[in-house]
């Protein structure tokens, strides 16, 4: 009679061991996968408030370089009145006669607006995002023309503000971005009446 061999199988211990070994392994590859989702979601939205941004200010700006704006007011608000007139007081009327674009902030919806003479004003920033710390600085707010030929005076104004993504847009966590610069009306002026 022939004895019958016994098939050899796992035991209990290389079945735990196997188990503990696999269970490590999709722990730490689901650690690594959720952290890459989150590092890509906020680099996206991250991305999203600096084009929001950088739309705003490149509006400011073009409005300030490529238009005909010979003088500035700066008014609390804060808003920024940009205007065509040639020497003239900027000032709220005058915006409103088609002369000028208008830069505001408005507190309650946490965005800038712009409005050019007497449109529709513009909202420059969507709901995705809030702007906070919005400063419109002029360079030298004394300066007014003079009887003097020879005197020559560019304007400077600095635009500078903050954004940070909405509460409830891509629940991540919550980047803030700022973004300032200076700029210069396109005229040296020559003050000469």
């Amino acid at each position: 009679m022939k004895k019958n061999k016994l098939k050899s199988g796992f035991t209990l211990i290389e079945i735990l061991i196997a188990s503990y070994i696999f269970v490590v392994v999709m722990v730490a590859a689901t650690v690594i996968f959720s952290s890459s989702v989150g590092a890509k979601m906020k680099a996206q939205v991250y991305w999203e408030n600096q084009q929001e941004a950088r739309f705003a200010m490149e509006k400011i700006t073009r409005a300030t370089k490529d238009s005909t704006i010979k003088s500035f007011a700066v008014e609390s608000g804060p808003k920024l009145i940009l205007c065509s007139d040639y020497y003239s007081s900027c000032s709220s009327a005058s915006a409103s006669g088609g002369k000028a674009f208008q830069f505001w902030y408005d507190i309650n919806a946490k965005a800038i607006y712009m409005q050019k003479g007497g449109s529709t004003a513009i909202r420059l920033t969507s709901s995705n995002v809030e702007v906070s710390n919005v400063s419109f600085s002029p360079s030298n707010p004394a300066t007014t023309p003079q009887n003097d030929e020879n005197k020559t005076v560019q304007r400077f104004v600095t635009v500078s503000f903050t954004v940070k993504n909405a509460p409830g847009i891509k629940r991540v966590s919550s980047d803030t971005l700022t973004l300032k610069t200076t700029m210069a009306l396109r005229y040296y002026y020559k003050y000469k009446y």
